[in-house]
């Protein structure tokens, strides 16, 4: 009964947490072109048959350093990842630990990959450009990469620029 009492909790928070992000990101200003970056895999690199460890993760220094630059440059970067809400303070301490732009108001965190097509689509439709750069994979840890397929090609059909696993290949 307890076990049960904490999963229906659990389950009100992130409905909750989910909710506010999504108020955040409608309050993200129209720009010409908005990056909208992953973290998992994207950032970092994740080891085949090794545990994530999401609180310090090795990072991509090279995508990294692409994405520093894009903030730099003027452009407005943005990161959306599937990670569990908890992590949000972790998350945004290990961004900014590389000089990467994370706060309250770009750093989005959601429940799962397909959770993140909402908030691509309302950057589409808020933005002349969105360029999008996920991997959109996962089972690392488990020895073997799968791809979120039926993601991809939803994202495929976006009007969007989505630079995904061989973009990202060509960082390491």
């Amino acid at each position: 009964m307890i076990l049960a009492i904490k999963k229906f909790v659990l389950g009100l928070m992130i409905r909750h947490w989910e909710r506010r992000q999504m108020i955040r990101f409608n309050q993200i200003k129209e720009h010409g072109s908005l990056y909208i970056v992953d973290i998992d895999n994207t950032l970092t690199i994740s080891e085949l048959g090794k545990e994530l460890n999401h609180l310090s993760p090795q990072p991509r220094k090279e995508m990294i350093s692409y994405v520093r630059d894009l903030a730099e440059e003027g452009h407005k970067v943005i990161f959306l990842s599937a990670r569990d809400f908890r992590l949000f303070q972790a998350t945004e301490k290990w961004l900014n630990s590389h000089m990467l732009p994370a706060n309250d108001s770009s750093l989005f965190l959601v429940s799962s990959a397909r959770a993140k097509l909402p908030y691509l689509e309302l950057a589409i439709n808020r933005n002349t450009k969105v360029i999008y750069i996920d991997d959109l994979t996962y089972n690392y840890e488990n020895g073997e990469i799968k791809n979120y397929s039926a993601v991809i090609k939803e994202v495929q059909s976006m009007k969007l620029d989505y630079l995904g696993q061989n973009f990202i290949a060509d960082f390491s």
